[in-house]
């Protein structure tokens, strides 16, 4: 029996240890993935062979026949949302590599998709012309918010029909990035804290600066106000040690009194 239960605990040790192992591996390739798809789209050319390009010239990406298919593919669907959306992806390979599990991943996975398209919507209605400019709007990005523009117009509202659109994407873009890397209320709120505490103190130390530029002689008052209360300082010490000297004299003259009265008795 304990040969067995022996048996039994190292095939369980076994068994962990390689689910870490199998865990460590999925959590480095998932954030090296996500390191690939930015170089390739930095090293973006649009006349290599690609999805939409036949060409048989040599490739210019440094990522290679990776990096042209990847790039090619960012740019012709839903451009800039995919990166904001690699963050998560990261997250989840940050939770990998510490043993952690990925609580309801199908339904995070899911939050991905729907963010980029959404996410994709906002920046077209925000940003279309910079992001044409580099080749990250996508050609896909414009689908959504025109059929919420078409919706909302249908049900009778004319003019603002773009804003709703607009905020409609906004908050399922938001929405689904908290579910993708389970940043929750509490977490947007220290972060909100932090990030106004050191604009504060950003501010501050910038209006001390520019008040000393203005007025110079701020800075040297104060360095002669702390010289004055060193020298005040200085003569209590002195006086110390003054006091210290005078006592043995005063010893002296009462031994001195003492001797003269016992003189005087005799």
């Amino acid at each position: 029996m304990a040969k067995r239960k022996t048996k039994k605990t190292t095939s369980s040790t076994n068994s962990n240890n390689m689910k870490k192992i199998i865990a460590i591996l999925c959590g480095i390739t998932l954030i090296v993935f996500c390191i690939s798809l930015v170089l390739s789209m930095i090293g973006y050319t649009p006349t290599d062979e690609s999805f939409n390009v036949s060409n048989s010239d040599k490739i210019n990406n440094f990522m290679g026949r990776f990096g042209s298919y990847s790039s090619d593919f960012i740019v012709n669907s839903y451009g800039f949302a995919i990166f904001v959306f690699l963050i998560p992806l990261l997250v989840w390979g940050g939770l990998l590599i510490k043993n952690q599990k990925i609580l309801e991943f199908k339904i995070r996975l899911f939050a991905v998709v729907l963010g980029i398209v959404s996410l994709s919507g906002v920046f077209y209605q925000t940003m279309p012309n910079l992001l044409e400019k580099i080749n990250l709007l996508g050609k896909f990005s414009h689908m959504l918010p025109t059929y919420l523009a078409k919706t909302f117009k249908n049900w009778g509202i004319e003019k603002y029909e773009n804003n709703f659109s607009l905020a409609v994407l906004a908050t399922i873009a938001i929405m689904s990035f908290n579910l993708a890397t389970g940043i929750t209320f509490k977490h947007w709120c220290k972060c909100i804290k932090n990030i106004s505490k050191f604009i504060y103190s950003m501010f501050k130390v910038g209006y001390t600066f520019a008040k000393n530029l203005i007025h110079p002689k701020s800075i040297f008052e104060k360095e002669n106000k702390e010289q004055i209360s060193q020298k005040r300082s200085e003569p209590s010490f002195n006086v110390e040690k003054t006091e210290a000297k005078k006592t043995p004299e005063k010893q002296v003259s009462t031994k001195k009194s003492a001797e003269v009265v016992s003189i005087s008795k005799t």
